[in-house]
C-alpha cells in the first residue's frame, strides 16, 4: 500500500479488481486498509470486487 500513499489521485472513479489474488484468505482488514488508502488520496467513488469480472 506504501506504493499507492503520497499519490494525488484526483480521481472520481477507481475500480479494483481482482478474480485470483494469490493463495490464501484476503481478511476484512485488508480490503479496508487497500480502499482506505485509496480514498484518503482523493478518489472519490471506488468499487472493489473480488470476483470473477469479465473484462
Amino acid at each position: 500500500m506504501h506504493e499507492i500513499a503520497g499519490v494525488n489521485l484526483a480521481s472520481s472513479l477507481v475500480i479494483l479488481s481482482a478474480c485470483h489474488p494469490g493463495p490464501g484468505h484476503i481478511g476484512g482488514d485488508a480490503v479496508i486498509g487497500l480502499s482506505g488508502v485509496f480514498l484518503v488520496e482523493g478518489a472519490v467513488t471506488l468499487l472493489l470486487t473480488l470476483g470473477e469480472v469479465s473484462e
